[in-house]
């Protein structure tokens, strides 16, 4: 019963709210990334929702969870550090230190220069068949 009253009301919200302006409201948070779009989400969400992520779920399809830290940090003022760019898979050179030193060892050897000395390029004559099982 509580789950019908609630679809209801959230029915009842989107019909205050116009269509015109929920697509707006769409395409404006679908523009935006960040703190910025998590400050539009709450303060939307906390204007016509009443500050209900999940109202805003049903209604605006937006993640609730990013929709209640939008609500957290407009309400306190402070916008939280996401680490997003600490995430998945770091570059081979930070994992590998000795990486770039070991590949000139192996290569330099058969290396050579330009025999016609028209460019500074050092030219191999090595194939990926020779090294493949380093």
């Amino acid at each position: 019963m509580v789950e019908c009253s609630s679809t209801y009301e959230i029915a009842n919200i989107a019909m205050k709210l116009d269509n015109n302006l929920i697509r707006t409201f769409k395409k404006i948070s679908k523009d935006l990334s960040g703190a910025a779009k998590r400050s539009f989400v709450g303060e939307i969400t906390r204007t016509y929702l009443d500050g209900n992520a999940r109202k805003a779920e049903s209604i605006f399809g937006w993640n609730r969870s990013c929709v209640s830290l939008g609500i957290k940090e407009v309400t306190r003022g402070i916008i939280c550090y996401v680490d997003i760019h600490e995430r998945g898979n770091k570059r081979i050179e930070l994992k590998m230190e000795n990486l770039e030193k070991d590949i000139i060892e192996l290569i330099e050897p058969e290396t050579q220069v330009d025999p016609q000395f028209k460019s500074d390029l050092k030219y191999l004559r090595i194939t990926s068949k020779k090294y493949g099982n380093c």
